[in-house]
This record gives C-alpha cells, sequence and structure tokens, in this order.
C-alpha cells in the first residue's frame, strides 16, 4: 500500500489557506450568535428549523446512504464493491460528523447534547434519532479504523521521529497487542464485519426515524403520514451514490491518478442504479404530490411549493438541476463511458438534494402555522430566505468537511492504489 502524494504542494497549501478562511467565516457567525443572539441565524418563532437543519438531514441522510454502498463490499462480500470500501467509509464519517454538526449549532448551546445524554426519553423519536445516530458515528469509526490499520502500519514502517510515532499512534500498535490477548482468534477483518453490520443496521434505523419524526407530526399536514420513514431510506441511497461518484472522479482528477478500469466498470454500474433511483425519485414525489391534491388541508402547503414562492427552487433546482438534468446526463455518459458527465451529473444531484431537504423542511413549517382568519399562506408568509450569517455558517461546515477530506487523503490510506 503506498500512500497519496501530493505532486504540487503550493496548490495544495492554497487550497487549505481558501478552507481555512471560510471556516473562519463559518466561526465568526457562530460566534457573534453566542455572544449576541441565535436569532441572527433567524432562529425564531416564525419558522424554527431553518437551514441549519435543512443541512444536518443533507449532511445525515447521504452518510446512511455511502454505508450502504460501502457495505455491499466487506460486509456482504461482493468482491469489486471492497475496493472503495475504504474511501466510501471515510466519507461517510464526514457527512455524519458535519451533520451532527449542523444540528449542534442549530441548538445554540451545546450543554443540550449532554443534557439530552443525561435523561433520556424512550418515548421520543428525536431521542432515538440522535442516539442511533451516535452509535452510528461510532461503529463507522471502528469499522474504518479496523479496514485501515495495517496501512497505518506500513506507513509507521516508512517514516521516523515524530511521524512515525504518529502512525503508530493511530494504529494503536502496543495497545492493540495487550487487547488481543483477550480476544485471541479475532482479527480486524472480522471485527470490521461486526461493527460495520451493526453500523449499517444503525444507520438505516437512524435515517427511517429521522423520517418518522416529521411523520409523526399531526401538526404538519405535508409532512404526517408513513411516507418520509421508507423514503428517506431511499433518498439515502441515490444521495450516498452522488457523493460518492461526484467525489472519487474528482479526486482522482485532481490528483492525476489514472482510474483503474476495475474501478471504471464498477462507477459505470453504480453510475446506472443511480439513474435508476433518480428515476423512482421523481415517481415517488410526484406520487407524494398527486395525493396531496385530494387533501384540501394540504393542498395548501403544496400551493406553496409547486405555484407559490418556492416555485423556482423547486422546478428549477429540485426538478431540473437536480433530477433531469442528471438523468440526461448520466444516460449519455454511461453509453459514451465519459466518467467526467458522471461526475458534473453527481454535483448536480447534491445541488438538487440541498434544494430539496431546504423546500420539505421549510414549506412543512408554513401552513397551517401561518393562517390567520382563513387567509392563503400566500398572502401571510415570512421571511424564509437564509440570513447573510447562515450563509457564512454553512459555508464554513463545507469549508470544514474539505478541509477534512483534503488532510485525509494526504495523511490517511483511504485510496488504496494510483498511479502518479
Amino acid at each position: 500500500m503506498i500512500k497519496i502524494k501530493i505532486t504540487n504542494k503550493i496548490h495544495y497549501q492554497l487550497w487549505l489557506v481558501i478552507l481555512s478562511f471560510i471556516i473562519l467565516l463559518g466561526i465568526y457567525s457562530l460566534i457573534l450568535s453566542l455572544v449576541f443572539t441565535p436569532e441572527i441565524f433567524e432562529f425564531s418563532l416564525k419558522i424554527i428549523w431553518a437551514l441549519m437543519v435543512s443541512n444536518y438531514i443533507f449532511f445525515v441522510v447521504s452518510g446512511t446512504g455511502l454505508c450502504m454502498i460501502t457495505s455491499l463490499g466487506h460486509i456482504f462480500g461482493i468482491k469489486k464493491y471492497e475496493q472503495i470500501s475504504k474511501f466510501g467509509l471515510y466519507l461517510a464519517i464526514l457527512t455524519i460528523l458535519f451533520g451532527m454538526i449542523s444540528i449542534g449549532f442549530h441548538l445554540g448551546r451545546p450543554d443540550r447534547l449532554i443534557y439530552n445524554i443525561l435523561t433520556p426519553n424512550p418515548v421520543s423519536a428525536i431521542w432515538w434519532m440522535g442516539t442511533l445516530y451516535s452509535f452510528y458515528l461510532i461503529f463507522l469509526l471502528v469499522e474504518f479504523w479496523c479496514l485501515i490499520r495495517q496501512d497505518l502500519l506500513k506507513i509507521a514502517e516508512t517514516k521516523g521521529g515524530f511521524k512515525k510515532r504518529f502512525y503508530e499512534m493511530l494504529a494503536l500498535k502496543g495497545l492493540w497487542h495487550k487487547l488481543i490477548t483477550y480476544l485471541p482468534s479475532i482479527t480486524e477483518h472480522q471485527i470490521s464485519k461486526i461493527v460495520g453490520v451493526l453500523a449499517l443496521i444503525t444507520g438505516m434505523s437512524a435515517t427511517s426515524t429521522l423520517g418518522a419524526v416529521f411523520g409523526h407530526t399531526e401538526s404538519r399536514f405535508f409532512w404526517y403520514g408513513g411516507f418520509y420513514p421508507s423514503y428517506m431510506l431511499i433518498s439515502a441511497f441515490f444521495s450516498g451514490l452522488a457523493w460518492f461518484l461526484g467525489t472519487i472522479i474528482l479526486i482522482h482528477k485532481i490528483l492525476n491518478i489514472v482510474i483503474e478500469n476495475s474501478l471504471k466498470c464498477l462507477i459505470l454500474e453504480l453510475s446506472q442504479i443511480l439513474t435508476l433511483f433518480l428515476g423512482l425519485n421523481m415517481c415517488l414525489v410526484s406520487l407524494k404530490l398527486w395525493f396531496g391534491l385530494d387533501n384540501i388541508i394540504e393542498i395548501m402547503t403544496i400551493e406553496i411549493l409547486l405555484t407559490g414562492p418556492f416555485k423556482y427552487s423547486f422546478w428549477i433546482f429540485e426538478i431540473l438541476l437536480g433530477n433531469i438534468i442528471p438523468i440526461t446526463i448520466l444516460l449519455y455518459s454511461i453509453r459514451r463511458e465519459l466518467l467526467s458527465g458522471i461526475m458534473y451529473a453527481s454535483f448536480f444531484i447534491l445541488l438538487g438534494i440541498f434544494f430539496a431537504r431546504y423546500n420539505f423542511l421549510i414549506v412543512g413549517q408554513i401552513y397551517p402555522l401561518f393562517n390567520p382568519l382563513g387567509k392563503s399562506p400566500l398572502e401571510i408568509i415570512p421571511s424564509f430566505f437564509p440570513t447573510i450569517f447562515e450563509i457564512f455558517l454553512i459555508l464554513g461546515l463545507f469549508g470544514g468537511f474539505l478541509f477534512c477530506l483534503s488532510l485525509g487523503l494526504k495523511y490517511l490510506p483511504i485510496l488504496d492504489k494510483y498511479k502518479s
């Protein structure tokens, strides 16, 4: 196993500086909210769940999808998927981590997370969601560590001084030998399989519970029902596919790594699955809206989405850029074996999913909460556009995500093979 070498250090360092500046913007906004008021993020009694919550949904649901994909390799034993396990798991860890950071920022007070641990409420869907995602993240970290431990030791053998001790510490070189005396007949690979199964179960359960948080809300007619617990799992799979395909192709292009034939065939296969699930997604969204038109109460919310102030966000970003254009690009790119087209389509899909999460969250809160004297919500809809400080914080979170991804590519063995 050979670790990736960043050939152009100046470009790499400049990239980290740019990301650091973006992260500082987010930190600046966060400090302002803690010193003055969280309402600079539009945390008010108008629309309580705003951009930070939709960003949380965007990240954590994608993380579950990534876990589903990587589990096909070392858990279900499909050999061709084993080559993407490490990278997929690392990406899943980052998406879950930054999703949980998003919801932590939304709470305004970090101590509330500790209170949630000390005072469990088993009858609360939100408590179960947070608990399951917490265990899910722990299982992912253990699974990922088991997969890369031997590679960390190999890297340590090629280093000296601090770097050698650093990689040995990451591999828990001394501690692991003491632990295996109590586990004499088990290897890291076997542990990774066991923990991987637990990660898959908790991840899918957490995502389904996330949908149930909305599905149990009887006062929000757009959310209520059994649609979203199952839909969240389906959307998790194709959003995870989009994350994986977009990033893996982009990274190979930036680092000038030749994509070997086995990986290329796998990318084309996953692209076909992604196209299929995008079509399924459009059918499910259409059915949800169609059946909602029969409900005189839910139709008010659908009116806001289809013909009201959210119509551009829905039709242009969620439907056109997030579904129709990517399906067209994918069908053409798969036939021509154009990996660049698959990459662009994947990023279009992620953009559409980001807007879809925001549309789903905000539109679902507007009616019937803002409907005095029987007026149409279109007449009295509150401000829903994110504030500049919300945008800064979101940019900071994405900057932190890319920063961690960049460091991981340089210092961790998450891509097995490369050619300079």
